[in-house]
């Protein structure tokens, strides 16, 4: 009789491992596509913003819609110590250097170039800016909106 119970359970357990087993060759063949090409496997965007490494901060993402293109460049700081990101430069020499780009009409300035802060200071002493894609920007001057949109950098003003 103790022979016949060790034998149930065994069987019992063989059961249990196989249906586990099914259960996994069900869950890899939800990986798998038509052609017998695997798929990788789904990824949620929350699984992403948890990866420092991968996600942008929070901050940008409210500010980036999409970057295009983006260099290092040199940030005169003037008066301020430091400047927050998403904040809208100007360069008045082809984009060598820039500054915070003033609150008031820039329609008049020739040869500006437009940009977002979008990094924090290199070792190096230079930032990263984004000079073309699409961003959202409050309070931005309409002559700003304009010019930026004349360099690829489209400014979003509403909410």
């Amino acid at each position: 009789m103790a022979k016949d119970k060790k034998e149930t359970q065994n069987l019992e357990n063989e059961n249990l491992v196989n249906e586990e087993a099914v259960s996994e060759n069900e869950i890899a063949k939800e990986f798998i596509n038509e052609k017998g090409e695997e798929m990788p496997s789904k990824v949620t965007p929350k699984s992403l913003s948890n990866d420092p490494l991968i996600a942008m901060p929070k901050s940008l993402e409210s500010f980036i819609n999409k970057d295009l293109f983006s260099i290092n460049a040199k940030i005169d700081l003037e008066a301020n110590e430091s400047l927050a990101l998403g904040t809208l430069l100007i360069s008045e020499d082809f984009g060598e250097s820039f500054k915070k780009c003033p609150n008031e009409d820039i329609s008049t300035k020739e040869n500006i170039k437009l940009a977002m802060l979008k990094d924090h200071a290199l070792s190096s002493g230079v930032y990263g800016v984004l000079l073309a894609g699409e961003i959202n920007l409050k309070g931005v001057h309409a002559s700003a909106v304009k010019k930026a949109f004349m360099q690829n950098l489209i400014i979003n003003t509403k909410e």
